[in-house]
């Protein structure tokens, strides 16, 4: 059977993986990839790898970034050390973000793992039937996080397979579990993060929680399913081609792919190209639609406040850029989860704006 996964971030790496797993069950598949970015990327990153970054290092992705973003306050998504491109709109809606740049603006896992077990999956549902799931990843990606902690009241324990990243003693103290909390019938959770991130210091892609994540991991620690895609493909389980996907139709039986190359025909294809590029592919494949579509998606951005100058942003080590403290909120009267994200970086980015010209400690 030949089978195309189009896309090149964690949705389309979950799928080869399943694919992949099938192959090596003895399934006969024939399994071609197609993503944003080039040839050599991996490694131009690897070319690109540093212990941390300097001060200097610092203040050149701010430059490179104010130019980019057109000389505002904040930056737009960095990838090691490159502004990646302005997105452009497409079809009716004209703010629906498209991009061509190293895999997508989903190429990394947004860092947070979120809930494997004890809530309502929208599909199923019946409760805990993503746990199975989340351990078929968790062997394939490092998953940071504690467990007997406070989240293994929603999170499934049999995923972690890395250290959890330091808290300060601060936010420490908001860890708790509270079932039916105040009769509310409620259960509240809220402990250390996890994360897709590789915590051992030692290692060569290590997180050292040095804060330099606003601005590009040096290291490359968080996941990044580009990474491991390409190892799929120098090991042989599949083919890449660095093109983006204009239009998928149905041909006798099969499903054409057109590129800029020409077209290509599949037995089975799985569009992975994350919410906004799989709405933008199905756009021109089958016209823009009459009305406005609306998309809602779960991505958090996490960005510096700095001034119009470049100016030195280092934090003290052992700060990690993203939400330390992650929650979990379970209404058992309408079966309803919501998640949250505890952080003190907004709250000390703030405070050393309006206090001084430069962030340091």
């Amino acid at each position: 059977m030949k089978v195309a996964v189009v896309g090149g971030g964690p949705t389309a790496f979950g799928a080869l993986a399943r694919l992949v797993a099938l192959k090596q069950a003895g399934q006969a598949l024939d399994i071609h990839v197609y993503t944003s970015g080039q040839a050599d990327q991996e490694d131009q990153i690897d070319a690109a790898y540093q212990p941390r970054y300097s001060d200097q290092d610092v203040n050149a992705i701010l430059r490179v970034a104010r130019t980019a973003g057109g000389g505002g306050i904040v930056p737009p998504r960095i990838f090691h050390r490159q502004a990646l491109q302005d997105h452009v709109g497409h079809g009716l809606k004209t703010n629906i973000k498209i991009s061509d740049t190293f895999g997508g603006i989903g190429n990394y896992w947004s860092s947070s793992i979120f809930p494997a077990h004890a809530f309502t999956d929208p599909v199923a549902a019946v409760l805990g039937e993503l746990d199975t799931h989340y351990r078929f990843i968790a062997g394939r990606i490092p998953v940071a996080g504690t467990t007997r902690g406070e989240l293994d009241h929603f999170f499934d324990t049999g995923s972690v397979n890395h250290p959890p990243i330091d808290v300060a003693a601060g936010l420490a103290k908001l860890q708790c579990r509270r079932d039916n909390a105040d009769d509310s019938g409620m259960d509240l959770a809220i402990g250390i993060n996890r994360f897709a991130l590789n915590t051992h210091a030692g290692e060569r892609n290590g997180c050292i929680q040095c804060g330099d994540c606003l601005y590009g991991c040096p290291r490359d620690a968080l996941f990044r399913a580009a990474r491991p895609i390409a190892e799929f493909a120098n090991n042989g389980q599949c083919r890449i081609t660095f093109e983006k996907v204009y239009r998928v139709k149905s041909r006798h039986q099969q499903v054409r792919l057109t590129t800029r190359r020409g077209d290509s025909d599949y037995d089975k294809v799985f569009l992975c190209a994350g919410a906004l590029g799989t709405i933008e592919l199905l756009g021109r494949s089958y016209e823009s639609p009459q009305k406005p579509v609306y998309l809602y998606d779960n991505l958090l951005w996490y960005f510096p406040v700095f001034s119009l100058w470049p100016r030195r942003m280092r934090f003290r080590d052992r700060v990690f850029a993203f939400a330390e403290l992650a929650g979990g909120i379970f209404n058992h009267a309408d079966q309803t989860y919501n998640h949250l994200l505890i952080s003190t970086l907004p709250d000390a980015v703030m405070d050393k704006m309006l206090s001084r010209n430069r962030l340091s400690r």
